[in-house]
């Protein structure tokens, strides 16, 4: 029987720890497993015993001191509940670094645009603790994690889950504190320029400086600029409002999905799928999905070339130098620009099917000669054929598409043009497939088609 008084086992002030100490026996003695377990017993160590290092010094009968024999688990706390924020909380604004290296200072990162229904953030929940032991067995107890409160702010909403807080209209990220606002105008209170850089905002924009030179705008919803354009790029799903004027210096472009309204526009692209209103227009390319109207006591349209659908109304047009200006009214000049591509298209495919019809007669020609094609030559004239069938399909397409646009035209000839004032020769007057150049000078008039020609009327 092993001597109980050579086994000795210590433990630790915290108790997750004990330790064995065997010293060498009488002889003739033999080191057993009970006898471990009962000094084990005896210490009231009842957990995490060590039973691999038991096995071990039964087996080569080892008698070290110190050795672990016993180890607690401690206890884990849960962790806490968080806020995973789903964009970048960096306030700073700074210019984008490209891939290459170089700096783009026309995009200063001021903006953090947001898509109704995107998810701002992610509640993360708390976990659970996990209670731990002692070697003497008292339990340790755990504590779970705190949950984490859920930010809210205007235009804001929590999803059907709970999990997650949505933006609930088309904005911008605004932090307020521990919350989230959702803005849906975007304010810049001086110019746009290498302070700002470009502007792209899903909701509506208001510049109260000016649009430098190079610069872009892109709205979701209307722009309004207090200060004057330069040949900058202005774009809105909705309405655009110039409350100043439009230098476009030949590059300068506003693209509107409602209506424009402009002090005055100079040598730049108008495009509105509404009305385009100004009091004053300048060589400049004006297009209109319902009509142009030049109002105020200039009302001037000269120069450049104008479309509009419905009218175009004006107190002046043209000039006294007879500057050439042209108006075209009573056909949708998205209609008329695609007509206008279509011929261009039909052209093209005409020229390039006359080549492959070459092709194919050349091959058939060797056939009827009785010269027999290689296999090589078989595949090229089978792609031959298909090219030639694709073309003749296409060729369908666009002359169907062509002839209605033309025929929806011919429904259209109520377009109109009217002057308050004085119409000067030089200008060229469209109305459907109607054509007049003016080469005198009309004073308070209507100009409508009648089908045939252009009738001149009364105001």
């Amino acid at each position: 029987m092993f001597d109980a008084a050579k086994i000795k086992v210590s433990v630790s002030q915290d108790r997750m720890h004990a330790y064995l100490s065997i010293d060498r026996p009488d002889p003739g003695q033999t080191l057993e497993r009970s006898d471990i377990m009962s000094a084990l017993a005896d210490k009231r160590v009842a957990y995490g015993i060590i039973e691999s290092e038991i096995d071990r010094i039964v087996e080569i009968q080892s008698y070290d001191s110190g050795v672990l024999i016993a180890q607690g688990k401690p206890a884990a706390h849960g962790k806490d509940g968080f806020i995973e924020y789903l964009f970048d909380l960096n306030d700073e604004m700074a210019p984008k670094v490209l891939g290459d290296g170089k700096v783009d200072y026309y995009d200063m990162n001021i903006i953090r645009p947001v898509l109704k229904g995107e998810a701002l953030c992610r509640l993360h929940e708390p976990t659970l603790g996990v209670d731990g032991s002692s070697v003497l067995g008292a339990v340790l107890t755990a504590r779970n994690g705190k949950p984490a409160q859920m930010p809210r702010g205007r235009n804001t909403q929590p999803s059907d889950a709970g999990d997650a807080l949505l933006s609930s209209i088309d904005g911008q990220i605004k932090r307020n504190g521990k919350n989230i606002d959702v803005i849906q105008e975007f304010e810049v209170k001086k110019n746009v320029d290498f302070s700002t850089g470009n502007i792209q905002f899903p909701g509506s924009v208001t510049v109260r400086g000016n649009v430098l030179s190079g610069f872009e705008i892109q709205s979701g919803g209307d722009v309004t600029i207090y200060g004057l354009v330069e040949k900058a790029k202005i774009t809105s799903f909705g309405n655009i409002i110039l409350h100043g004027g439009m230098t476009g210096q030949g590059g300068g472009a506003l693209r509107a999905g409602g209506d424009i309204f402009a002090k005055y526009v100079e040598n730049s692209l108008i495009t509105a799928n509404g009305k385009i209103t100004a009091e004053c227009i300048m060589h400049s390319t004006v297009r209109a999905g319902l009509g142009i109207e030049l109002i105020g006591r200039k009302g001037l349209l000269v120069g450049g070339s104008s479309k509009a659908r419905e009218y175009v109304k004006a107190v002046t047009v043209g000039s006294q130098f007879a500057t050439l200006t042209e108006i075209e009214v009573g056909t949708d000049p998205k209609q008329n620009d695609r007509l206008k591509d279509i011929k261009n298209e039909i052209l093209q495919l005409e020229t390039e099917q006359k080549k492959v019809d070459q092709a194919l007669n050349m091959f058939a020609n060797m056939e009827k000669s009785g010269i027999k094609l290689t296999p090589q030559k078989e595949i090229v004239y089978d792609r031959t054929r298909k090219i030639f069938e694709e073309q003749t399909a296409k060729l369908s397409s666009l002359r169907t598409e062509h002839d209605e646009i033309e025929a929806s035209f011919k429904k259209h000839v109520h377009g109109y043009v009217r002057v308050d004032n004085v119409i000067y020769s030089g200008v060229k007057i469209s109305i459907v497939n109607t054509n007049m150049m003016l080469k005198e000078d009309l004073q308070h008039c209507t100009l409508k088609s009648d089908g045939d020609s252009i009738r001149v009327t009364a105001y």
